[in-house]
């Protein structure tokens, strides 16, 4: 799909984008959003204003400038940003815009390093993995259960923990939600201060029932989890989008499942192991769970309840700073000693680590050192494209 010449040259930019990656990143950002402020619409906001998002996309361009002989190799990451943007609404024609301020801020930035063969060799690059996504993104919309956004209805709001409350959710026609697999996500919008706010929560119900749960983390500053956690009412409606996501788990083994947690990242394998234990009691599942105490360990009742009615389903909890009155496995930050006995169990296991963008590091980087093959683990952080190897 692209010449030796211009994977030669690009692969020779690797070192230069690990340098200069973000500073390229957060210039594209600028330049894009003041050209274009309706696209404010679309991008996280508070990702913006943390920098999350520039780190993200200078995370990929590196990745794209390593193995961009091997393209196969980012399929999956490809596959799963796919997703998100299928959720908040990207369409083709926004990607010669991002290809467009991507090569002038390259040559902003890199100056006279960002020669005529460089900037033309990026230009043939990301025409090619744009396409990759157009032609991914073009299946997801055709697959989805809906065109759009569609109004959905409050039905109901359950808080399970101090920080953490389940909104339930159903179409405001009256007419079926589209089906999801365990571990998927909807995108919610909602227009704050003007603009659009567009976050994804995971769903925590069952795939049977006609109903969404979704379980909103109030986030320090941000904008819609805490007006979805105190402002939204019971009858009101809100803008999702189809189910999304490929933090999955394959129906067809097996094998023994392991999913760790960190915080508000429970809340994907709350749905995984109702339907779990629904659909395939027999099959091993081990749950560890590490949160600050039991005012933040959200679905305790509801974990605990399943894994005494199913001895296939267990559950560690790991507590940093437990309360008095606390009932818990481990005391402090998550350390292979914790993991060592679940993994001793959990051979040849399947394993799922969510939670925040740095407990997904520190968990994958014990689990490789105790020697499991990455081959073995997913994970989903609750921030832009995390790539790990």
């Amino acid at each position: 799909m692209l010449g030796q010449e211009t994977i030669k040259t690009i692969k020779a930019t690797a070192p230069v984008l690990a340098e200069h990656g973000l500073a390229i990143t957060t210039h594209f950002y600028t330049l894009l959003l003041e050209q274009h402020p309706e696209l404010w619409h679309v991008f996280n906001h508070a990702n913006q204003k943390r920098g999350i998002q520039q780190q993200a996309l200078a995370d990929s361009l590196y990745a794209a400038a390593v193995h961009i002989e091997q393209l196969e190799v980012i399929v999956p990451v490809v596959k799963k940003i796919a997703h998100k943007h299928r959720s908040i609404g990207v369409q083709a024609e926004h990607y010669p815009i991002v290809g467009d301020y991507l090569l002038k801020t390259m040559k902003d930035v890199l100056k006279e390093d960002a020669t005529d063969s460089i900037l033309t060799a990026w230009e043939e690059a990301y025409g090619v993995i744009a396409k990759l996504f157009i032609e991914t993104e073009a299946n997801l919309y055709a697959e989805a259960g809906w065109k759009d956004d569609q109004p959905l209805v409050v039905t109901k709001k359950v808080q399970e923990s101090s920080d953490i409350t389940s909104i339930y959710l159903q179409r405001a026609d009256g007419k079926e939600l589209p089906p999801f697999t365990s571990g998927q996500y909807i995108s919610v919008k909602r227009n704050v201060q003007g603009y659009d706010q567009i976050r994804q929560y995971s769903l925590t119900s069952v795939p049977t029932e006609n109903e969404y749960r979704i379980s909103v983390k109030a986030e320090q500053g941000g904008l819609l989890s805490n007006l979805l956690q105190s402002e939204l009412r019971v009858g009101e409606t809100i803008l999702a989008s189809a189910p999304a996501g490929t933090f999955t788990y394959s129906k067809s083994s097996n094998s023994p499942l392991l999913f760790i947690s960190g915080g508000s990242g429970i809340t994907p394998f709350v749905s995984m192991i109702k339907t779990l234990e629904l659909e395939r009691p027999e099959r091993a599942v081990y749950l560890v769970h590490a949160t600050r105490n039991s005012e933040t360990h959200a679905f305790k009742q509801e974990i605990d309840t399943i894994v005494k009615n199913n001895e296939k389903i267990e559950s560690t909890t790991i507590y940093r700073s437990p309360l008095a009155t606390d009932r818990f496995d481990y005391q402090g930050e998550i350390h292979v000693d914790m993991l060592q006995p679940v993994l001793l169990k959990a051979k040849e296991a399947s394993i799922y680590i969510s939670g925040s963008r740095t407990f997904v590091q520190e968990v994958y980087a014990l689990l490789t050192t105790y020697g499991v093959n990455s081959d073995q683990i997913q994970f989903e952080s609750f921030e832009p494209a995390l790539a790990l190897s």
